[in-house]
Order: C-alpha cells, then sequence, then structure tokens
C-alpha cells in the first residue's frame, strides 16, 4: 500500500504541472540512474512499470503497459472503466482470475512484441490454400462471424475473415497468446467470451475453441459476435467437418462425418485412410521433431540469431490504417547465444536498434521526445475527429486514450525510407536493416565488417522472402 500511496502522490502532482503548462500527456517516466518507472493512464486505471535493467528502453517499458491494458480490456473489456469510475479503489484482481499465466507470456514474447507481429507455422503453400478452402468451404455460411483462424501451439496455420470486419494484429496476438497459454481450456470444446480491444472494446466477442488434433496442438478457433447455442452447434458441426476432410480423427478415435450440405459432391475419406494418413498432422509433426530450415537460413550467412518482419497488405484496403497482417519469423539461438543472459542482451540489443532505425537515437531524450510529438499528433487528430463527429480512432483502445497507442507507434510503424543501423559489442555485431514492408534484426559476428554485415542480412532477406509463400500468410481468405 505506501507504494500506491507514494504513485498516487506523483500522479496528483504531475497532473498539477501538467494542468498548469495545459500539457495533455501527464507523466510518462521517471529516470534515476539504472531504475526506471513508465505511467500509462487510461481514463480512470493508471498502470505503472519499473525496471533496474539499465538496457531496457524506455518506449518498450511503455509497450508493455500498453500490452497489460489491452490483456485486461481482452477479460474484462473496458467496461471496469465505470467501476474505477464509482468506485476508485476497486481491487480488480478478483475479476481477472488465473491470468497471470496469460500475462506473463504476452510479455516475454519478446519477438512479438518488438515487431509488433504474429508468428506462422511455415508450411506448404499447396497444402495451406488446400486447408484453407476446407475451412473456408465449412464456415462461410456461417453468420456473424468474424475470424477464424487453424494453430498450431502459438503459431497461424491459416486465417480467413469477414469482409465487413477486419482483426487488429495485436487482437490477433491476444489470441494466439491465450490459446497457448490457457491449455486447460483445450481439453475439450470450449465457448468462452473475450474482448478484442482493436475491434470493439466495450463488449464481448465469443469465442469456439475446439484442439482437433492434441498429439500436435492444431487447435481450431471461431470468434463470433453472437452469443447463442445455435452459433456453439454450427462451429462443432462445421469443426466436424473440418476434421473429415482433413483426414483428422475425433478425440474417441471415430471418424467424424461432415455436414451433408458441404460433402455432398466430396468423397469421404475410409476410416483407415483417417487413421494412417493426413497431410496435415504428418507435416506438422515432421516439422515439430526436426526443423532445420531456420538453422540452415543462420548458416548460410553465419547469423547467431535473426528476427524477420514482413508486413503483408490487406488486398481489401491496402494503403488505410490497419491495412497490413504483420508476421514475423525468427531462428532459434546459435552458439554462443544459448545462455539466458545473452539471449537477453539480444532482445535489447534489438530494442535499440529498432528505435534507433526509427528516431535516429535509442537514448530516453530523443525517445520522450519522438513520444511527445507521436502524442501532440494523436491529440490533433482526436481534436478533429470530434469536430466532425466521429470518435472512434484505429489502433486506440478504450476511452481514445492517446498514451495507450504511443509505445506501438513507436515500434510497430515501419521507418519511411530504408536504413540500417548497428552496434558492436563484444564479439558480436548487432544489425538492424529495413526495407519495402519488411525489417531484419541479427547477431553476426564482430570479426566482419559493417558493409560485409549489411550484405549478409540484404542476402538473408532475399532467400527469406524467396521463401515466403512457405513461411508467410501472402493472403487472407475472405468471405
Amino acid at each position: 500500500m505506501p507504494i500506491c500511496g507514494i504513485a498516487q502522490a506523483i500522479l496528483a502532482t504531475a497532473s498539477t504541472v501538467s494542468n498548469q503548462e495545459n500539457d495533455d500527456n501527464g507523466i510518462q517516466f521517471i529516470c534515476a540512474k539504472n531504475l526506471k518507472i513508465a505511467f500509462l493512464t487510461v481514463g480512470f486505471v493508471t498502470l505503472i512499470g519499473v525496471s533496474e535493467d539499465e538496457e531496457i528502453t524506455e518506449p518498450f517499458l511503455h509497450l508493455l503497459l500498453e500490452y497489460v491494458y489491452s490483456q485486461v480490456v481482452f477479460t474484462l473489456t473496458d467496461q471496469m472503466q465505470k467501476v474505477f469510475q464509482r468506485t476508485p479503489s476497486f481491487d480488480m484482481r478478483g475479476l481477472l482470475g488465473a491470468t497471470e499465466r496469460v500475462l506473463d507470456g504476452l510479455l516475454l514474447n519478446t519477438a512479438s512484441l518488438i515487431t509488433g507481429g504474429v508468428e506462422v507455422f511455415p508450411l506448404d503453400p499447396l497444402l495451406r490454400n488446400h486447408v484453407s478452402d476446407v475451412i473456408c468451404n465449412s464456415t462461410k455460411h456461417i453468420p456473424e462471424t468474424l475470424l477464424v483462424i487453424l494453430v498450431v501451439k502459438n503459431k497461424l496455420v491459416t486465417m480467413l475473415q469477414s469482409k465487413r470486419h477486419r482483426i487488429h494484429t495485436m487482437d490477433l496476438q491476444l489470441i494466439l497468446n491465450f490459446l497457448l497459454h490457457q491449455p486447460g481450456l483445450l481439453d475439450n470444446e470450449s465457448w468462452i467470451p473475450i474482448c478484442l480491444p482493436n475491434f470493439e472494446s466495450s463488449r464481448y466477442v465469443y469465442a469456439y475453441i475446439n484442439r482437433i488434433e492434441a498429439s500436435v496442438d492444431l487447435t481450431f478457433v471461431c470468434i463470433a459476435v453472437q452469443h447463442n447455442t445455435a452459433q456453439f452447434e454450427l462451429y462443432r458441426e462445421a469443426c466436424a467437418a473440418i476434421q473429415s476432410f482433413l483426414g483428422i480423427l475425433h478425440r474417441n478415435g471415430s471418424a467424424l462425418k461432415s455436414m451433408s450440405s458441404i460433402i455432398a459432391d466430396s468423397v469421404a475419406p475410409s476410416f483407415s485412410e483417417l487413421s494412417h494418413h493426413c497431410p496435415l498432422v504428418t507435416t506438422i509433426r515432421n516439422t515439430n521433431l526436426d526443423s532445420p530450415q531456420m538453422k540452415e537460413y543462420c548458416q548460410s550467412e553465419s547469423a547467431m540469431h535473426f528476427l524477420f518482419r514482413w508486413d503483408v497488405p490487406d488486398t481489401q484496403k491496402r494503403g488505410k490504417t490497419g491495412s497490413f497482417l504483420t508476421q514475423f519469423v525468427q531462428s532459434s539461438f546459435q552458439v554462443p547465444l544459448i545462455d539466458f543472459k545473452s539471449q537477453q542482451t539480444v532482445w535489447c540489443m534489438y530494442q535499440k536498434l529498432a528505435l534507433r532505425l526509427r528516431n535516429g537515437s535509442a537514448k530516453a531524450e530523443k525517445c520522450v521526445v519522438e513520444m511527445d510529438r507521436a502524442s501532440s499528433q494523436h491529440n490533433n487528430k482526436k481534436t478533429k475527429e470530434i469536430k466532425d463527429g466521429n470518435l472512434a480512432c484505429d489502433g486506440e483502445i478504450a476511452v481514445n486514450d492517446v498514451q495507450a497507442c504511443l509505445g506501438r507507434d513507436m515500434f510497430g510503424l515501419l521507418p519511411p525510407v530504408n536504413s540500417i543501423s548497428y552496434s558492436i559489442q563484444g564479439s558480436n555485431m548487432y544489425i538492424a536493416i529495413n526495407a519495402k514492408d519488411c525489417e531484419m534484426y541479427a547477431v553476426l559476428s564482430s570479426t566482419i565488417s559493417i558493409t560485409s554485415g549489411a550484405s549478409m542480412c540484404a542476402r538473408l532477406i532475399g532467400k527469406l522472402l524467396s521463401d515466403r509463400n512457405v513461411l508467410f500468410l501472402g493472403s487472407i481468405k475472405t468471405w
């Protein structure tokens, strides 16, 4: 409680100063030697992040708070703002329940946080397209469906969405993280309420979740607006049809029959075929057991680790806000980056390189200036929308508070021009390069020149893009 009292005193003082200076941003950071304290106030909720790690950057600490708030909204919707408005001393922990594991998983997935993207399971494009077509044919007739995804652990196999609604990448991150860190829900079919903060933060949507092949953690998910038994049964039947077409057995070992309206023109596989042959499951199992592809990419350019981001344009909304599905792939850490401390150093350096590409510097003073500038731009946009009678803002959460997306702006938006940044620490060279719709981070040996390192990264980008049909979802099916 003393900590909360001190925090309240700091916030009250900062609010008084901000009012005197006509500053709407309020307090964002306190820095004292290696101690960093970040504040995020959204409506009646204030989140505070504290770090003694001198390598972590202020914008990244702010970004973590934004994801924490998004996870809270994912669980409770932003209607909890009304609770705090009526009862400022309300203890939220009882409502959040056992979500610590989900929250920890979200904050520890640094690759996803830095890129702002989702990871895709590598798959032959013909097989992926076949799976997508099967799912599309089985679900496109179901009304009020926002999104359908097939997932291996927290990696996308395929994704389909409604033409009328677009799911923000951050909402997709929250869904995938939830699936990975709530395994108990996957033991049986589930029909649970969740909130997508960037879709509609004030209400729940409903997720049908079914782990259709437990041996490879293959999970089928449908997101719907409506909450009723009929909707659940439609998804159950669609899931049965998909399992039948793909050759996946039901949990009890019997083959599922698909809906007659869907399989009227097809021949259902026999039980023996279902028992011994499912190309999708076989491919996933083999990839899980032995995945040399990423290691080969590393070895081809002598990289100890790489992280690659690609923004895939949404052909339905090209050029508009939220018109990209940001995806990433990464390699495993190679020798000598096999201990926890070395890997944490890599992620901290990637943070700094990302900020240097965008702002020219990762120093606290420069970052705060850029965040103030971004905040002013959002405030101007909000003022204009209020004048125009349109209060909704793409990419903003809950009460449209500009503070809730500043960290995402700092890391999420690709630099407008091609650039390179690097840092040499001991025997390692950390390097980042961005090009059109993509970005590469890598760890190389410091014994090579900067020019050679940039050339190696450029070649690696070329190899990844040449295999993009396997590594990424090149297009999103819609209905």
